[in-house]
């Protein structure tokens, strides 16, 4: 008798959890500015070498500015986030080069990525293109994605961008 008490319990309570969770109008945990997090493996157009990065980046919706970090081949280039800008599902990261083993300290970098995994892509795997290096010293204007510059699939790993 106790067992089908507890049973009973038990689905009362995860059921009233669901029809919360089901009557909710913003995903769980999901930022309310523009987001782009991720992290991966790519091989660099197609020349053979295996890339890595990992990039936490957030923007307020009101004008705020962009935080976060963006790690690339394995910690040989760290970037302080200073630019997010969002279209659909297309996503530009750069910032301050912070610790490089290659490039050149206070340098503002950025790298472009495409979240792949919306409804009705095909299993088309996401993808970023190289890091691309300015020679700018300091902040400089968030570019644009720009379509027309070949990005590598990700042979393992994921991104999300997400537009407020």
């Amino acid at each position: 008798m106790r067992r089908v008490v507890a049973v009973l319990f038990a689905v009362a309570v995860l059921g009233a959890a669901a029809a919360a969770y089901a009557g909710s109008s913003t995903p769980t945990g999901l930022p309310s500015g523009n987001a782009v997090f991720g992290g991966g493996h790519f091989a660099f157009y197609n020349t053979g070498t295996d890339r890595d990065f990992s990039l936490s980046a957030t923007k307020g919706t009101s004008g705020s500015k962009a935080v976060g970090t963006l790690i690339y081949s394995q910690g040989e280039t760290i970037v302080q986030v200073t630019c997010l800008n969002i279209s659909g599902n297309e996503a530009v990261v750069g910032g301050i080069v912070r610790s490089s083993s290659t490039e050149t300290l206070g340098t503002f970098d950025y790298m472009m990525f495409t979240d792949n995994s919306m409804p009705g892509s095909g299993g088309t795997p996401d993808a970023v293109s190289g890091l691309f290096l300015t020679g700018q010293q300091g902040k400089q204007p968030c570019p644009a994605f720009d379509p027309t510059v070949t990005t590598n699939p990700l042979t393992g790993g994921d991104v999300l961008v997400h537009a407020a």
